[in-house]
């Protein structure tokens, strides 16, 4: 009875050492993480009635491409191309886009600072 009671306690200290080894992993993991958090880098180019927009985001963004487009469109931009890679952690999106009615334009200001909202929220 003895011997089965040491044996037993043996395990419990053995499983104790392993689960606090695991504690020190997923701690040592999540202080990586956070260190890695990529703050988001937003560039509007124009080129005549072409316009690209280039993000660069983290993988923790709490937007998604519709809003983007959505809002591109809102102000007055048809989309051409749209290319999103993502490396890593890393999301890049880049978009081309031109003005629907070539009088009118896009407001890039306006543009910028939309998107720039979202990004930050």
């Amino acid at each position: 009875m003895v011997e089965v009671a040491r044996v037993y306690i043996t395990r419990l200290q053995r499983h104790i050492e392993e689960l606090s080894q695991r504690r020190m992993q997923l701690a040592e993991e999540e202080a990586n993480n956070r260190a890695t958090t990529i703050s988001p880098v937003l560039n509007i180019t124009e080129f005549n009635s072409i316009m690209e927009i280039n993000l660069i985001t983290g993988s923790n963004v709490a937007f998604t491409l519709t809003d983007i487009i959505s809002i591109i469109e809102e102000e007055g931009g048809q989309l051409l191309n749209v290319t999103y890679n993502t490396a890593g952690n890393t999301n890049i999106l880049s978009i081309r886009c031109q003005a629907v009615y070539a009088r009118i334009g896009i407001e890039s200001s306006s543009l910028l600072q939309r998107l720039r909202t979202m990004i930050e929220e």
